[in-house]
Parts: structure tokens; C-alpha cells; sequence
């Protein structure tokens, strides 16, 4: 698979299956890679828990609260990348989260990269600053936040215990 046979664009309904889909293969991953720098819960998610955080994220891109790039190829979402509000209080409604997951096979490629820019692009809309947390271990996606003009704010040791591993997580921070 080629970069270009990646589309990048905005977020639409008919994308739940193929987004619950790749979030669920993040489990398969991680019995292959325990340093998988995405934060999973203990177990899968069931579908209706899908379906309430999907609808909730999509309700937040109706309004424009939320910002939501994912990229397709073949036909199917292999990757998105949204920025939401840090959390429901007036005072902080300039700041947004970012998150970010592609599946193995177009990692590596610039879409993340691409997803991120036009993602960011339509946050400016409502956000000041953006905020992301990322496992320290994921060199990748850190050289790309950076890459981006993220800063580092801290790092909080041991922010993260998978299995019997502590995991150290980076507070990274973007003005637009």
C-alpha cells in the first residue's frame, strides 16, 4: 500500500464499523507489541459502549465542538485523528484534546501527519490550545507531535501500568 492510495477527509456516520473495527484490532496489537502507545481499557469495549462514545463523538462534530479526520483506503477507515473540548466547564472551552491511532498498515506514511494538519486546521476555529498525552516509548509519534510544534510540558513517571510494566507518558501542548 502507497501513501496515495490514502485519502484523508472528514468524519461521517457510515464510518462506526470500520472505527470500532480498528479499535478493537489495538487489543490483537497489543498481545504483540505491549508498548502499543495508544491507552486501552482492561478488556473490549462491548458495542453499545462503541456505539454511545461514537455518537458521542459525532454529535461534538456536528456542532462543532470536535474536529474529526480519518483516513481511508479501499473503501475503509484505517486511521482517525480528532481533537475534542478538555472537558465541559466554560472556563477551559479553548482548549481541545487531541487523539490519534492508525492501523499497522499505514503507519509510517505521512497520513498521520496528513490527518493531524487538517484536523488542526479546523480546530483554529474554536481552540487556542491543544493538549495530547503520549506514552514517552512511542518515539514515532513523538518526533511527529514535535514535528507538528508541539512542546513538552512535563512527563509523568509511571503514569501507566500495563501488565507488569510501568510506562512513563509525555504532556505535550500546541498554541494555534
Amino acid at each position: 500500500m502507497k501513501a496515495e492510495d490514502v485519502s484523508v477527509r472528514g468524519l461521517e456516520w457510515d464510518d462506526f464499523d470500520d472505527i470500532v473495527r480498528c479499535y478493537y484490532s489495538y487489543y490483537d496489537e497489543l498481545s504483540v507489541n505491549p508498548d502499543l502507545g495508544i491507552t486501552l481499557y482492561a478488556s473490549k469495549p462491548s458495542l453499545a459502549d462503541e456505539i454511545s462514545w461514537f455518537s458521542g463523538l459525532y454529535t461534538q462534530f456536528v456542532e462543532g465542538k470536535a474536529f474529526v479526520s480519518v483516513a481511508e483506503t479501499g473503501g475503509h477507515v484505517g486511521g482517525i485523528c480528532d481533537i475534542r473540548p478538555i472537558g465541559n466547564r466554560e472556563e477551559e472551552a479553548h482548549v481541545g484534546v487531541l487523539g490519534i491511532a492508525l492501523i499497522p498498515e499505514i503507519r509510517g506514511m505521512g497520513i498521520g501527519e496528513k490527518m493531524m494538519s487538517r484536523t488542526l486546521n479546523e480546530a483554529r476555529l474554536r481552540y487556542k490550545i491543544i493538549v495530547l498525552d503520549v506514552f514517552t516509548v512511542n518515539k514515532a509519534a513523538r518526533k511527529l507531535y514535535s514535528k507538528m510544534g508541539f512542546k513538552t510540558i512535563g512527563v509523568l513517571p509511571k503514569a501507566l501500568k500495563r501488565g507488569g510494566r510501568y510506562y512513563d507518558e509525555e504532556r505535550m501542548y500546541l498554541e494555534l
